[in-house]
């Protein structure tokens, strides 16, 4: 279990590895030991965040020393439902032991409202996962007139299992945005698997 952190001081542990809410301060890396990854190795995720001209620059000055390859993915949920994503790596690196972003959208968003995000972190050595929601907007299958809490639960918890099949031997960690966050917190608490959650309040 770890501990969770706000700008009001420590919470109540929670059965998740690490979880950060609130602004997102540098400072707040500092306790990424057990986790494997080192505070120099996490992208500062301030600046990318919440400067208002980042998100005009060029995906290309996100990208570190090299290029960014995405390609297309389909995950199949237990209910039949078909969840579409992108992995974005590091062009011309091995993967297999890199660490995995899953970026979880806020309500009324979608996996491409956080490519200049997962640009920046695949830029400077993750690989990402990035989805849209079922009975959401997005790609994804269902009609967003049948969206819910549970179903956007389950919809982390299969991308979360699907990545932990996919790359068994790497670091992952969860960042959710807004109602994201929420979700991504519940389904932690119902069935831990990341090391690190990084929670985006606006």
């Amino acid at each position: 279990t770890g501990t969770l952190h706000s700008e009001m001081g420590d919470l109540p542990s929670a059965p998740v590895g690490n979880v950060l809410f609130g602004r997102i301060l540098e400072d707040l890396f500092d306790g990424l030991s057990n986790t494997g990854i080192s505070s120099d190795s996490l992208p500062t995720l301030t600046s990318s965040l919440r400067q208002n001209g980042e998100k005009d620059k060029p995906l290309d000055s996100l990208a570190g020393k090299g290029r960014i390859r995405s390609s297309p993915l389909t995950i199949k949920k237990d209910d039949g439902q078909l969840i579409r994503a992108y992995h974005d790596r590091p062009e011309g690196e091995e993967v297999a032991e890199l660490p995995v972003v899953v970026i979880s959208p806020g309500y009324g968003e979608t996996k491409r409202d956080y490519l200049t995000l997962a640009y920046y972190f695949a830029g400077n050595g993750f690989q990402v996962v990035r989805y849209d929601y079922t009975n959401h907007v997005g790609e994804s299958d269902g009609s967003h007139y049948q969206v819910s809490l549970s179903s956007m639960k389950e919809d982390f918890q299969t991308v979360t299992r699907f990545v932990r099949d996919t790359w068994p031997h790497t670091t992952l960690i969860g960042v959710a945005s807004s109602l994201g966050a929420r979700v991504a917190l519940k389904a932690e608490a119902e069935r831990p698997s990341v090391a690190l959650l990084v929670m985006l309040m606006g």
